[in-house]
């Protein structure tokens, strides 16, 4: 999730997400469930950790 924190607000979360995920064959999803779950997790993430970007808040404070 460092990633997430050290975001410089130039880059769209979907991209930051598939960096921060790689390559999603090697995590051996075999379903759409799992890729959702997978993908909701990341983006609570996203909404609720402080970002450089933001002057260290969370978009949820914003």
């Amino acid at each position: 999730m460092f990633d997430i924190a050290h975001e410089d607000g130039k880059i769209m979360p979907t991209e930051l997400m598939k960096r921060s995920l790689g390559d999603l064959e090697e995590t051996r999803v075999s379903t759409v469930e799992d890729l959702d779950e997978i993908l909701g997790v990341w983006m609570a993430a996203w909404n609720v950790m402080p970002h450089d970007a933001l002057g260290g808040r969370a978009p949820v404070e914003s």
